[in-house]
């Protein structure tokens, strides 16, 4: 869950977590917190950003000025629908639906003798949920391995605070596509990367 807290609220919960954690600046709370510095200061001082109610410790939580509650995934939900509409705008339904079935002819006649063909719905929630995730957490990347072309989609995302979300996605991206993607752990940069194969997707 994320909140969304008034402006002398945002302003008690820091000095709240800068006092708890015995810390002389948001700089060091960033690093007790293990999260980017960016990141503090836009929770603290850009009010239109929401904040994961899980760095809010209990003591302080009945204490603050609530504005609005929202999902983890809410922001990456309204990007994906958003995606959708200018892709409409831009191409409209019909057309849309036209490359969809070029596509798919097209993809068939390559991949004939594999059963597991994929069709994407422009109109699925999860697709579009997906789609926004993407835009604005994800990477594409085209490897090579003995000879052989590898196509990867990646999500990366805080280790912490991102690994519900994280978790989600993949749970879906098996619903969706019938694949299942691999959870990489970077602790060095306190991350974790979701990676999809397939060369359709791309």
């Amino acid at each position: 869950m994320r909140i969304l807290l008034s402006k002398n609220s945002r302003e008690k919960l820091f000095n709240f977590l800068i006092k708890e954690y015995k810390c002389k600046s948001l700089k060091e709370l960033s690093i007790e917190l293990n999260l980017p510095y960016k990141t503090i200061q836009n929770w603290r001082y850009y009010q239109e950003r929401y904040i994961p109610d899980k760095i809010i410790p209990k003591e302080i939580k009945n204490k603050l000025e609530v504005l609005d509650k929202q999902e983890d995934n809410w922001g990456k939900v309204k990007g994906g629908k958003k995606t959708y509409k200018i892709i409409i705008n831009k191409y409209g339904k019909e057309e849309i639906k036209k490359r969809q079935i070029n596509g798919g002819k097209v993809n068939t006649i390559k991949i004939k003798n594999q059963p597991n063909l994929i069709e994407l719905d422009l109109n699925n929630p999860l697709f579009l949920e997906l789609y926004g995730v993407l835009l604005g957490d994800g990477w594409m990347s085209k490897l090579t391995y003995r000879g052989k072309s590898i196509y990867l989609i990646g999500i990366s995302g805080n280790a912490k605070l991102d690994r519900d979300f994280i978790l989600y996605i993949k749970k879906n991206v098996k619903l969706m596509f019938n694949r299942n993607a691999y959870l990489k752990e970077r602790p060095k940069y306190n991350a974790i990367e979701l990676q999809i194969l397939h060369k359709f997707l791309l």
